[in-house]
């Protein structure tokens, strides 16, 4: 339903230019060569680096304005490094580090990257994690050749120092967690929670669990989570449901973005379901910022400001550095979003936004233009 109202609202903006446009066919002029000028500037479509279907992307570690590193999979782990301030941007690179059987997602924890590996079977999926992003002890040992197998690994999601594990056929999975601190390589099992796990965040000392169907269950402890009241049966759309921004929690659901506390839920404007969210920062302190949400065309765009209150859609498409969001990129299923705030290219450049898209790779948005990321 977001997707045609922002396609209408498009429709309206284009239709006068198609017909003048048209005119000008009609009644020839110089002015038809600022037209064929205007084509000309068109974006060309680039082929992605990363292809297919790429997986969450996250940052590890997780810190620092220095270094900045993140991590993608499809089926290869690769690494972005903004390094030192310089004068040309951050790239990706395949050549780091691989878990043994293929990288098909990842996560990270304050201490540690993880990967899940396999060859497309859940019962063939092994869980491994590295201290430097770039060699990979596996986490779970204990059988002859140093590793065990996990039935059906269905999620991972890092928060603060603990890693939250869901395994086992839906909808009855079993979540379990790692810590950090752990001397174990076993997960420890949560008690009576069970469930697809779709979404964990850490806000202060408070968890947020998404279990689809099921509810939010949040709790300062990862080993004892309740159920958040007024959550119960909630079900959520895509595989990364909950979103700290500007120091508000929100879960993305079937019936709307939901707005969390430490004892209740809420709705908030937005009646819409979505699979995925990312912060855009407006660098302008007091001012709004913007949620962008992924869809199944492209991606939506909201306004927030910094008590948590979310606005309109951005229909326009226009994002906080002035230029505008909508492209191609509408094509696209919009898995993924992850936005990063700093750049080495300058302390006053727009943040870039990366996006993994369900079939087309990895793309970004650079320079107030959408393209795959080369």
């Amino acid at each position: 339903m977001f997707r045609s109202f922002v396609k209408m609202v498009k429709i309206r903006r284009i239709l006068p230019a198609c017909i003048l446009a048209l005119s000008l066919f009609f009644f020839p002029s110089c002015k038809q060569d600022a037209i064929f000028f205007d084509i000309s500037q068109e974006v060309e479509p680039k082929d992605p680096r990363i292809e297919g279907t790429p997986s969450k992307i996250v940052r590890f570690p997780s810190s620092g304005i220095v270094d900045i590193t993140l991590y993608v999979a499809n089926g290869r782990l690769h690494r972005y490094k903004e390094g030192t301030p310089a004068v040309t941007r951050g790239t990706w690179d395949s050549s780091v580090g691989q878990p043994p059987g293929g990288a098909r997602t990842v996560a990270a924890t304050t201490g540690f990257l993880y990967a899940i590996t396999g060859n497309g079977n859940p019962n063939s999926f092994q869980l491994y994690r590295s201290g430097d992003g770039n060699t990979w002890p596996a986490t779970f040992a204990g059988s002859s050749n140093g590793q065990i197998r996990i039935s059906y690994i269905q999620s991972i999601f890092g928060a603060g120092e603990v890693l939250f594990i869901c395994t086992g056929p839906a909808p009855n999975c079993v979540i379990s967690y790692l810590k950090d601190s752990d001397n174990s390589d076993a997960p420890t099992e949560i008690p009576g929670l069970r469930g697809l796990l779709t979404g964990a965040i850490l806000d202060g000392s408070d968890y947020y669990l998404a279990v689809s169907e099921k509810g939010i269950y949040t709790g300062t402890s990862e080993s004892s989570l309740a159920e958040l009241p007024g959550s119960s049966g909630k079900k959520f759309q895509g595989p990364d449901s909950l979103i700290n921004a500007n120091g508000t929690n929100y879960a993305l659901t079937t019936s709307g973005i939901w707005k969390l506390s430490s004892g209740s839920i809420s709705p908030t404007s937005v009646p819409f379901s979505f699979f995925c969210s990312a912060l855009y920062p407006n660098p302008l302190a007091g001012t709004p910022s913007l949620l962008l949400l992924g869809t199944d065309g492209g991606y939506g765009a909201y306004a927030i400001d910094p008590s948590g209150a979310i606005g309109p859609p951005n229909v326009n498409g226009s994002m906080p550095d002035g230029t505008t969001g909508f492209s191609s990129l509408e094509d696209n299923v919009v898995n993924y979003l992850y936005v990063l705030s700093e750049t080495s290219l300058s302390p006053y450049s727009a943040p870039v936004i990366f996006a993994s898209t369900q079939r087309e790779g990895l793309w970004s948005y650079r320079n107030g233009e959408w393209n795959a990321e080369d």
